[in-house]
């Protein structure tokens, strides 16, 4: 666990360096490290060369929709991943149709945390659709997103998993 330190993009890479060359590491924790989009994309980079990383924690680095399109490029083609949380990070629609698109060809990934992003309306035609598409994701949290009700009625009616959850506040939605 790394979080709380302001690591920047020297770091980023001491990071994607080490990681790609790690075999026993299974989570990277990296909260609050200001890594921005280019931090974000550089550690993404140092992914596609491991294999033992499964749970990834991104939470309040400003990433943004630049740093989403990172992270759907790394949904696309690392297959280890399997908790993704994202929180906080200024991530609107347009960012979230890009990481929709790594989600429509990912079949790892069981957890991912959108909370407290810049989400709305817009953000759930490519979600749904990714949802559609997507067998493996079970939990979906969008606490403090602007999705409204309808939104999230629609997101879980497009799930192809009876079991699927969306936390949408103190509560989760289910079906």
């Amino acid at each position: 666990d790394i979080s709380h330190n302001k690591i920047g993009l020297e770091g980023c890479e001491a990071i994607a360096e080490a990681i790609s060359m790690n075999t026993k590491l299974k989570q990277l924790i990296l909260n609050e490290c200001d890594l921005g989009p280019k931090g974000a994309s550089t550690v993404m980079m140092g992914l596609s060369a491991n294999i033992s990383i499964e749970a990834l924690f991104f939470g309040d680095n400003a990433l943004g929709d630049e740093g989403a399109e990172a992270v759907a490029s790394m949904l696309k083609v690392y297959t280890r991943v399997r908790h993704l949380d994202l929180q906080e990070n200024g991530i609107g629609n347009k960012g979230m149709a890009e990481i929709a698109t790594g989600l429509k060809v990912n079949k790892t990934l069981v957890f991912l945390g959108l909370q407290w992003n810049e989400l709305g309306s817009e953000s759930v035609v490519p979600l749904c659709e990714a949802l559609a598409m997507n067998t493996t994701l079970k939990s979906l949290h969008l606490l403090g997103t602007q999705i409204d009700a309808e939104g999230i009625r629609r997101i879980l009616e497009s799930s192809t998993d009876k079991k699927f959850d969306v936390d949408v506040a103190f509560g989760a939605a289910a079906r």
